[in-house]
């Protein structure tokens, strides 16, 4: 974040007026968004603090020392005017927490990721590791053409 002529940071991204948890607002500066893996936002803010800078002489002087936390999206209020379309987002990796495998009748399996919707409560689908998903594969088992799982495993 560097200082414009103006007085404003302006490097790093566009401004947000942040709200603290005591209730205090500031201007920040928006440099990067996450989604949680349970769906919550957060922002990566900066926000400009003094820090000391040493001079080549030795002496001290006060400079801008932008500090940078993450905050909850709705502690973070957009400026007006300003564009946000170039704001780095994160989003999580889902990845289902386990594997199932369904009986399809006779020998034939059906690997299912394990929040597929198209496993039924009557279905004789059980969970199964990683590397049991990989040998049933092997041995013929085929992907869920819903969830597809042959592209999760990769």
């Amino acid at each position: 974040m560097t200082e414009t002529s103006s007085g404003g940071e302006s490097a790093g991204g566009p401004p947000v007026r942040l709200k603290l948890p005591d209730g205090q607002e500031l201007q920040a500066v928006l440099l990067r968004r996450r989604q949680a893996d349970d769906g919550s936002w957060w922002y990566l803010v900066a926000i400009p603090l003094w820090g000391p800078e040493q001079r080549p002489d030795g002496t001290l002087v006060a400079a801008l020392e932008p500090v940078e936390c993450w905050a909850p999206a709705k502690a973070c209020t957009p400026a007006p005017g300003e564009d946000y379309d170039q704001v780095p987002i994160d989003r999580p990796r889902r990845r289902p927490p386990w594997w199932l495998l369904e009986d399809a009748g006779g020998e034939q399996l059906v690997v299912h990721r394990g929040d597929c919707a198209a496993v039924g409560l009557e279905s004789e689908a059980r969970p199964a590791g990683e590397d049991q998903v990989r040998a049933a594969a092997q041995a013929g088992a085929v992907p869920c053409e819903l969830c597809r799982p042959d592209r999760a495993l990769g």
